[in-house]
């Protein structure tokens, strides 16, 4: 009641509040990805998200010898960052079902599995990229480890 009164009174305290209503809306939209949304209301696997930390992934790269899981974050890392091929690769398969979806769907099964294709193959990318995030950190935190520490009992 108090804010229409003061809409009525004072017709900029209300074109201000309705500016920061619709900042707030773009912000909260930017902030979001669509893809984000469709996968939590239809309960899919989600990358990153708290819910999705405690995952069969993680608790293999966690029970890795220390050599093996560094190799094991590396090779992640190298796929994501170094490997040409497999960017274009997934690059080409996306726009492949993204075509198909739009172009040759006869139904709307098709369109629905050629878009679980392209879910399938941005998880596997989204994946890949947590685990050269985490290889990135790992990297760091063991380059600020010096000599003598590194052959000290843990």
């Amino acid at each position: 009641m108090k804010e229409k009164i003061l809409g009525w009174v004072f017709k900029d305290y209300k074109r201000g509040l309705d500016e920061n209503l619709m900042l707030e809306k773009r912000m909260f939209k930017a902030s979001v990805d669509a893809k984000d949304v469709v996968r939590e209301r239809l309960k899919g696997i989600r990358p990153g998200s708290p819910q999705e930390n405690s995952t069969w992934l993680l608790s293999y790269v966690a029970g890795l010898p220390k050599p093996e899981r560094l190799e094991f974050l590396s090779n992640a890392h190298t796929i994501i960052t170094g490997n040409k091929a497999f960017k274009v690769v997934v690059d080409y398969l996306i726009t492949e079902a993204m075509r198909k979806a739009t172009l040759e769907a006869d139904s709307y099964e098709s369109v629905n599995f050629q878009r679980a294709t392209i879910n399938g193959l941005e998880l596997l990318e989204e994946e890949l990229s947590y685990l050269s995030r985490v290889y990135e950190e790992v990297k760091k935190l063991h380059d600020l480890i010096t000599v003598e520490e590194s052959f000290e009992a843990a």
